[in-house]
């Protein structure tokens, strides 16, 4: 599985009818029905919002928002999974040009774009990541930035008081040995523990 790493826009006409395409982040239905009334609201006039999404946990919805069934958000979710692509949305707005393009042509045009998307976005692999907190002694600081300099992270927070405290988070997989680095390295002193983000 792959995940978007930035929002790509791309626009063609086609028989008079505009049509600008979005693809963007979105981790949950909450997140892409805020993106969703974001961009109707960047284009009030428009006479279609025609989207589908696809979610790391298997949740995948399309939609033709009144364009003919089938014609619009289904090839929209098809090139979706042709990239593999998850926590990803795809929005096409359609501005009505005056000339019917028929069921075929709906497919056509809003698969297009879609592809066109596809074509320009830039993805990575998706990963799964999981917070690790733990809590050391100043002294033990060498430890920690030698430990977490050999594992790839992100440092969620960190906190000083009479120890540091310190939350990162890690690959799905890798908190096991993280947590092990940090035992053995401090010899026992430092030990960690997941964390429900």
């Amino acid at each position: 599985m792959r995940v978007i790493t930035e929002k790509e826009c791309c626009f063609q006409t086609i028989k008079g009818s505009r049509f600008l395409g979005y693809a963007m982040y979105a981790c949950d239905e909450k997140q892409a029905k805020m993106i969703l009334e974001s961009i109707k609201r960047e284009h009030p006039k428009a006479n279609h919002y025609c989207f589908a999404w696809r979610f790391a946990d298997g949740r995948e919805r399309s939609c033709d928002d009144g364009e003919p069934k089938g014609s619009a958000g289904s090839p929209i979710l098809k090139r979706l999974l042709s990239k593999e692509c998850v926590n990803t949305m795809i929005v096409v707005v359609r501005y009505f040009g005056g000339t019917k393009l028929g069921i075929g042509g709906l497919i056509r045009a809003y698969g297009g774009v879609a592809q066109a998307l596809m074509e320009k976005i830039t993805c990575e692999e998706y990963r799964i990541w999981v917070h690790v907190g733990f809590s050391y002694a100043y002294a033990d600081s060498r430890i920690v930035s030698h430990v977490l300099a050999h594992i790839d992270h992100k440092m969620v927070k960190q906190e000083y008081g009479s120890l540091v405290q310190q939350e990162v988070l890690v690959i799905e997989g890798e908190e096991d040995r993280l947590q092990q680095a940090l035992f053995d390295e401090s010899r026992g002193r430092i030990t960690s523990s997941l964390l429900v983000p």
